[in-house]
């Protein structure tokens, strides 16, 4: 019986988990993104990566939040229409 709820349940504990620990990655960002306000979108990224990174949370998690928050506050440090970076390309240069 034990098992059967455990194996029931255990899904929800691990979905339940990782929200929790989104929410706290954001409200972590939303506290920070005031005093950085005025920066670069790069810079401002690179401080809240590492304020995340500092408290432990995983680097995927991490920059998925910052990208929504800087997003949302309408200043995007990863423009979307920026060519890719070739290393092989000369002119790149």
């Amino acid at each position: 019986m034990i098992r059967t709820l455990f194996r029931r349940y255990a899904g929800l504990v691990a979905a339940t988990v990782v929200l929790v620990t989104i929410v706290s990655a954001r409200r972590l960002i939303d506290r920070k993104l005031s005093s950085t306000r005025g920066l670069p979108p790069e810079q401002r990224t690179r401080r809240l990566a590492g304020l995340l990174a500092r408290k432990g949370y995983p680097a995927a998690l991490a920059f998925r939040v910052i990208r929504e928050a800087l997003e949302a506050e309408g200043d995007l440090a990863f423009p979307e229409d920026e060519p890719p970076f070739d290393e092989d390309d000369p002119s790149a240069e």
